[in-house]
């Protein structure tokens, strides 16, 4: 090989090491993203504040489905109606109460060609509240959580 030869070989995989570094990076990037939609879910799920956490679920996704202590919430009304409707009803008066829900061992797997993401995480929670009587009442909850993804969704 002649030495114009070898440096355009050398350039040629310098650019295959260039846009798989790029590559690399934008799934990290993602990782990334997806970790800061974990704990916006966590910061509003807390806080109660339902209308937020619903906002994080995918619009206009066709097969979003939200499972929740075993009934199924499918497409963007199923969402809405489980965080507006049942847990702001559930959780209409927070004042006095202890309520955690912090997202825990978070796996998230993007896609080679980072167009698609699943990730998997623990929501460990505990809770405290007043029962009818006024006595005291807590409850700890540890959930699995998971999802998909896809890009621009």
């Amino acid at each position: 090989m002649s030495e114009v030869e070898n440096l355009k070989a050398l350039l040629e995989e310098q650019k295959r090491l260039l846009e798989e570094q790029q590559k690399r990076i934008e799934r990290m990037e993602a990782v990334n993203a997806i970790q800061n939609i974990l704990s916006r879910y966590a910061a509003y799920h807390v806080a109660s504040e339902q209308e937020k956490t619903a906002d994080l679920y995918c619009r206009h996704t066709p097969g979003t489905r939200l499972v929740f202590n075993g009934d199924i919430y499918d497409e963007w009304e199923g969402v809405k109606r489980h965080f507006i409707y049942r847990m702001r009803n559930a959780e209409e008066d927070l004042s006095g109460r202890l309520y955690l829900h912090d997202m825990v061992s978070p796996l998230i797997e993007v896609a080679g060609d980072g167009k698609s993401a699943d990730c998997m995480f623990s929501s460990h929670g505990c809770e405290t509240g007043w029962n009818a009587d006024g006595s005291l009442k807590a409850l700890w909850s540890i959930n699995r959580n998971r999802g998909s993804s896809l890009q621009g969704r």
